[in-house]
């Protein structure tokens, strides 16, 4: 990876996590890639099929910093999951003790604000496929940048629209 990529890539990691990050990417031959907004997903890992090709990273590059270090972080410990061979579900038992292994050296107060610390550890004890599975840490990494409500915001027996269709609010069945 050039160096003015890298340089890029890392202007979208909070400050005090830049040089771990930095240093963890050199050692590897991975291609990173900064992607328009996505609907469906954060950030994405792939690895060619057939064993040729460098794998590579995407990450949506209009997340907030804690929100793209956390999606770096997940994707990456796909990376170390696919390079030591480990047959595993996606983000199965092993995948979840990688991604927590990984993020341990960035759990302080110069990456994360305290109260973001706190959340991002609790959600570190069982990590799920997707963020937004753990509405308090996706409360937090939204920080309310972005114009759209939870449903939890909407009163039950209320109407809303989402993508061009009408539902009605009604009592929480699971969380």
């Amino acid at each position: 990876m050039k160096q003015n990529d890298l340089n890029r890539f890392l202007e979208f990691i909070p400050s005090g996590a830049r040089n771990h990050v930095q240093s963890i990417i050199l050692q590897e031959n991975i291609l990173l890639h900064l992607s328009p907004s996505r609907k469906t997903k954060w950030g994405h890992f792939k690895a060619l099929r057939n064993g040729t090709g460098t794998p590579e990273i995407s990450i949506n590059r209009d997340l907030s910093p804690p929100a793209f270090l956390l999606t770096f972080i997940h994707e990456w410990a796909h990376f170390l999951i696919w390079k030591s061979r480990i047959k595993c579900l996606p983000h199965g038992l092993e995948w979840k003790v990688c991604y927590r292994d990984a993020m341990q050296p960035l759990l302080n107060t110069s990456v994360f604000e305290p109260n973001l610390l706190e959340v991002t550890k609790r959600f570190l004890n069982n990590p799920t496929a997707n963020i937004t599975a753990s509405p308090e840490l996706y409360a937090l990494l939204r920080d309310g940048s972005e114009s759209e409500i939870t449903v939890d915001q909407i009163q039950i027996g209320s109407q809303f629209l989402f993508r061009g269709k009408i539902y009605v609010r009604a009592e929480k069945r699971r969380t």
